[in-house]
């Protein structure tokens, strides 16, 4: 997909993607291509932040996912292999302020 036409249409589809991969117990982790939008990718303009790493409407869209699926049990492998998956959008503003 070339995301560059519309950040809307990217963050709709992640949040579906995501939403539908969690809902399957044959999915044990998703994950995401290019993270974000530098030269040289497989998905121009595919990643969660922009370059110079300032949010695209994906990235709170699904940091809503994973704060929608964090319950108070024991999760599954395929739980947290998505959380773990997930736990690298929180890792953005860190890496935006080197």
């Amino acid at each position: 997909m070339y995301w560059k036409s519309s950040e809307t249409l990217q963050a709709e589809w992640a949040e579906a993607i995501y939403t539908l991969c969690y809902s399957k117990p044959h999915f044990e982790a998703v994950g995401w291509w290019d993270l974000a939008d530098y030269g040289g990718h497989f998905w121009p303009n595919g990643g969660l932040p922009h370059k110079d790493f300032s949010r695209k409407q994906s990235y709170p869209r699904l940091l809503a996912l994973k704060q929608s699926w964090d319950l108070p049990r024991k999760l599954t492998r395929r739980e947290h292999e998505t959380m773990r998956a997930l736990a690298v959008l929180a890792m953005i503003p860190m890496l935006s302020s080197l």
